[in-house]
């Protein structure tokens, strides 16, 4: 994010080709006229005002607020993507089943299996898919449609934009492999970690990692300090109970030593990465397999060389039960278009990245990411630092709350910050422009459409591993699920 005064904006991510800035730098003012020359579905940005007006989740506007709902009150239930091969559902049976038995407990309905018709069809919205299964577009009602749902399929068969909508009031995954045995392995690790954690609960100490290297470049250096610097400064002052925090910094946060934390030696239960993630150009054959791959301390090599990708993590990884949140541009995706005014082909299809199926794959629970360009709008306005959302939504993991619950925290602030765009955009109308809206525009733009595009990939009612309680004993909040 460039100072107040800066008159060119220079976006998050690095060329896995030559290492370079692969975005053109923009002028504010060049941000502020894409803003106002993109076509806005104007009546959802009007429901998103009136949502937070009428505090549909009340308690999301209170730090540290209300416990997450629990399976058996909010629901759980998984949308396959039209055609989806019935393979891959008898595949994710275990796991189907696991969740039946949670949600159901209390009543039938609060588990659903949409499937085939009920399924998600194409060029379904939000509330098409919604009117559809004759669910009120309110606040959730779990007897019609799940709190928490895991969508199955690729963002071409299930957008992403499907699941940005959906995420705005329920807690959404999800699952996108290459082949059936991928889901199956999904769903076996899932419920045998949640089973195991049920019958032996942990009698040790929770573990997590930061992990952020000391490039030289300008974003890297914001990165390093304000997100990650002050994120240490908050749990130095306030440890959170039961867990330590190991801290990978600098130049400690190489290649090897991210490896070492994704099924290695150094694996904690919790993982939050901050790095550029590697960009590739449509056609570029390494797009498919390398795209948002992690970059570590720069080596002499091209990026590549100091970068890990989904091929980096061995086959012999044991990944069991983490829960990683990574900061990185296409860190969980990307799509077809570019997502910021131009609509540019960015790929030739939109994909989920390769590091998080990896990772998936061989044991993780679930991935925090970002589809399209993460920018450190994200923690940094234009007059103050703003990581409290960050700061909440790790401290909500490391609380055993569900990852979907957690994630609400970055969705409530997409609200606020597209209603707000849209009160500038009615200012416009009726004011004379003063020489700072170019700035206000820019500003919740850029930060709106960064809150939003950050997505769980695995199931959102995930965990991470619930620690020993102080006295020994089992609280209730670790039994959510």
């Amino acid at each position: 994010m460039p100072g107040r005064y800066e008159d060119a904006l220079v976006l998050n991510g690095v060329s896995g080709s030559d290492g370079s800035y692969p975005f053109p730098r923009l002028t504010v003012q060049e941000m502020a006229a894409r803003a106002r020359g993109e076509k806005f579905d104007w009546t959802f940005l009007a429901r998103l005002r009136r949502w937070l007006r009428d505090r549909v989740k009340p308690s999301l506007d209170v730090r540290a607020g209300g416990a997450a709902p629990r399976l058996d009150e909010g629901g759980w239930g998984v949308i396959f993507s039209e055609g989806c091969d019935p393979g891959i559902r008898e595949a994710l049976r275990p796991l189907l089943d696991w969740r039946r038995d949670q949600a159901s407990a209390v009543q039938e309905g609060r588990f659903r299996e949409l499937w085939g018709e009920q399924g998600y069809q194409p060029g379904d919205t939000k509330r098409s898919f919604l009117e559809r299964h004759e669910a009120d577009l309110g606040a959730v009602d779990p007897d019609d449609i799940p709190y928490y749902l895991l969508l199955v399929g690729n963002p071409e068969q299930i957008p992403f934009e499907f699941q940005y909508e959906l995420d705005l009031r329920h807690a959404v995954g999800r699952l996108d492999f290459d082949t059936v045995e991928e889901y199956a392995r999904y769903a076996g690790n899932v419920v045998a970690v949640e089973k195991e954690r049920r019958d032996s609960p942990a009698d040790r100490q929770g573990s997590g990692a930061i992990f952020t290297p000391g490039n030289d470049d300008g974003v890297s250096l914001r990165m390093r300090s304000n997100l990650v610097g002050g994120l240490l400064s908050r749990f130095d002052a306030q440890p959170q109970a039961g867990w330590s925090l190991d801290r990978v910094l600098d130049g400690e946060a190489t290649r090897e030593e991210l490896v070492n934390l994704m099924g290695g030696c150094r694996t904690p239960d919790f993982l939050f990465t901050a790095c550029h993630g590697l960009v590739f150009g449509a056609q570029d054959p390494c797009q498919r397999e390398k795209q948002g791959a992690l970059l570590c301390l720069r080596g002499a090599g091209e990026p590549l060389s100091s970068a890990v990708s989904a091929s980096e993590i061995p086959s012999e990884a044991s990944l069991r039960g983490l829960i990683t949140f990574h900061f990185a541009c296409y860190g969980a995706g990307t799509p077809k278009h570019d997502d910021f005014g131009l609509r540019s082909q960015i790929a030739p299809r939109p994909f989920t990245a390769r590091l998080p199926q990896r990772l998936l794959g061989g044991g993780a629970l679930a991935v925090i990411g970002h589809v399209e360009r993460a920018w450190t709008y994200s923690f940094q306005g234009q007059r103050a630092l703003q990581i409290d959302v960050f700061e909440d939504v790790i401290r909500r993991l490391l609380q055993g709350e569900p990852v979907g619950w957690a994630l609400e925290l970055l969705n409530f602030r997409y609200a606020e910050l597209a209603a707000e765009l849209l009160t500038l955009m009615e200012r416009e109308k009726i004011e004379t422009l003063r020489g700072d809206r170019d700035w206000d525009l820019c500003d919740v733009y850029s930060a709106a459409k960064d809150a939003r595009n950050y997505i769980v990939v695995g199931d959102p009612a995930a965990r991470v591993a619930p620690t020993a309680r102080s006295n020994g004993e089992k609280g209730e909040g670790d039994d959510r699920t």
